[in-house]
C-alpha cells in the first residue's frame, strides 16, 4: 500500500482566474456587455455617436463602469500628460444578477482583490470583442464606424 496521495486523489488547486472565470456572476456580466454592444443597443449607439472615442470597461469594487478617458487640460507635454476616466455608464453586480435572475449566492456581491477585477475586466474586454463590429485600437471603438 502506498503511503502517498496520487496526482489523481489530490484536490484540484484553481488558479484565481479559474475561480472567476467560472462564476457564474462572471458569465452573467459578461453575457450582459455582450449584449450592450449589439448593434442598435445602447453600448453600440455611444459608440457611433463618439465614433472616436475609445472606451473601456473599469472593475469596481461592487460595480463596473464604461468609461473613456479625457486629458487633463494644462498638460500639454506628453511625458507631463494626465488623464482622467470619464464614466459613461455604471452597472453594479446586483442589478446584472437580477437580470439574469441569479439567486442570492451564486455570483459575487464585491471584488476586493486588484487581480480578480484585472480578469473580470480581461474577460469582459474578451466577451466585448466578439462581435465583429468591435474592435480593440487603444480601448473599444466601432471597426467600421461608418
Amino acid at each position: 500500500m502506498n503511503d502517498f496521495t496520487s496526482v489523481q486523489e489530490q484536490p484540484r488547486h484553481h488558479s484565481p482566474e479559474d475561480i472567476i472565470r467560472d462564476n457564474k456572476g462572471t458569465r452573467a456580466i459578461c453575457a450582459y456587455f455582450y449584449d450592450l454592444f449589439e448593434r442598435n443597443h445602447s453600448g453600440f449607439r455611444w459608440m457611433k455617436a463618439n465614433p472616436t472615442t475609445p472606451i473601456y470597461p473599469k472593475v469596481n469594487l461592487h460595480s463596473i463602469d464604461l468609461c473613456y478617458m479625457e486629458q487633463v487640460k494644462n498638460s500639454s507635454l506628453w511625458a507631463n500628460r494626465q488623464v482622467r476616466n470619464i464614466a459613461i455608464a455604471s452597472y453594479t453586480f446586483e442589478e446584472i444578477y437580477q437580470w439574469y435572475q441569479l439567486g442570492k449566492g451564486e455570483g459575487y456581491l464585491e471584488l476586493p482583490d486588484r487581480d480578480d477585477r484585472l480578469i473580470l475586466k480581461g474577460l469582459i474586454t474578451q466577451e466585448i470583442l466578439r462581435h465583429d463590429h468591435i474592435k480593440n485600437s487603444d480601448g473599444l471603438v466601432l471597426a467600421d464606424p461608418s
